[in-house]
């Protein structure tokens, strides 16, 4: 069967303030009229069905990702005592759900991403699916890159026809770069964005782990019962190294296949790609109001424009706000705090966060 394992425990800290600790951005409704971690479910439902999709969260947030998620059965939402990482998130998710079916084909998302093209990822996975069931590979989803981005980590394929849809040996993952090596990648033709999103069968990932995270793997002996108790969790995260999985199993397993993906995928990690992604008007401007049922699908917030182009308006609360002769403009507003930025420094904001 074919299984979903979202993974909801980031902070989200580069959109501060709306992304806060009680309700970081997964739980936000940045791109849509429901929450990023609803439209996750959502979109690879009609693979799994309502029953077959965990969630990997923090246990301060297991209540609101199934208020947010109501089909969710509360024994598939898994609520971790500290965070570690997605190596150790992973393995807890591949040996519950291998326990329970062994032929158990996981697809693994984080909770906060949007994707514009959702036939098209459907079919991606579909794929995937087929590939590491049949092949016992570990696929991950390649973004054809669009612009020489610093933010995302690469992985370059070994063959570089790049053709959507193709399932392609990996040559290697690279960290982030600096401008001048995104630019060298993206002219090559032969890399593309690492998306964090991986296709496997959970025996796959669990044989990978007693390679090469052997210490990793003992750990998950002890959360394979059918009862999970927080004594149970707490042994395994604190034993846990804080590894993600790439670093810790995709760097180094020889049977790592990727698909090229043209999906209209962005990471939603700045207010830069908040605006990016909104509704806006002739002027450029989008406002957006940050609860759910609202969202960036266009509903008005209080603001008002004038001479102004290019601008973001985000609101909790509703107020007012005026916008004159300004351009290229994020303006978030909070019960407790008002962020003005730049858009082209939309990266800094973890700065505000660590003051």
């Amino acid at each position: 069967m074919i299984y979903g394992v979202i993974m909801a425990g980031g902070a989200g800290t580069r959109l501060w303030p709306a992304s806060r600790q009680e309700k970081p951005k997964q739980f936000l409704p940045l791109t849509g009229q429901h929450s990023m971690i609803r439209q996750t479910a959502d979109r690879i439902n009609p693979l799994t069905g309502d029953e077959r999709i965990m969630v990997i969260t923090s246990e301060h947030h297991t209540e609101q990702t199934l208020k947010n998620i109501p089909y969710l059965r509360p024994e598939m939402v898994i609520g971790e005592p500290m965070a570690r990482n997605t190596a150790p998130c992973i393995a807890l998710a591949a040996a519950r759900l291998h326990a329970a079916d062994p032929d158990a084909v996981m697809i693994v998302l984080p909770a906060d991403h949007h994707i514009e093209k959702k036939e098209a990822f459907l079919e991606i996975l579909r794929t995937a699916v087929e590939e590491a069931r049949e092949h016992h590979t570990l696929v991950t989803i390649g973004i054809q890159p669009t612009h020489p981005e610093t933010g995302y980590g690469y992985i370059q394929a070994k063959d570089a026809s790049h053709q959507t849809g193709n399932t392609l040996p990996v040559e290697r993952f690279v960290e982030k770069p600096n401008l001048a090596r995104a630019e060298e990648f993206l002219r090559s033709g032969e890399y593309m964005w690492n998306s964090g999103m991986f296709v496997w069968r959970a025996s796959s990932i669990l044989q990978a782990m007693e390679e090469h995270m052997p210490d990793l793997f003992t750990l998950t002996l002890g959360v394979r019962g059918a009862q999970l108790t927080r004594p149970d969790l707490l042994a395994f995260f604190e034993g846990a190294p804080a590894v993600s999985i790439d670093v810790g199993v995709m760097e180094r397993a020889s049977n790592v296949k990727v698909i090229p993906a043209d999906i209209g995928w962005s990471d939603v990690g700045s207010w830069k790609a908040v605006y990016d992604l909104s509704v806006k008007d002739a002027e450029g401007n989008a406002e957006n109001i940050a609860s759910e049922g609202a969202g960036a699908s266009g509903s008005a917030t209080n603001a008002t424009f004038i001479g102004a182009m290019n601008n973001l308006v985000m609101t909790e609360t509703g107020k007012r706000v005026v916008l004159i002769g300004v351009e290229d403009l994020c303006v978030v507003e909070t019960e407790d705090a008002v962020l003005v930025l730049h858009r082209d420094q939309a990266q800094r904001v973890k700065e505000a966060v660590q003051k």
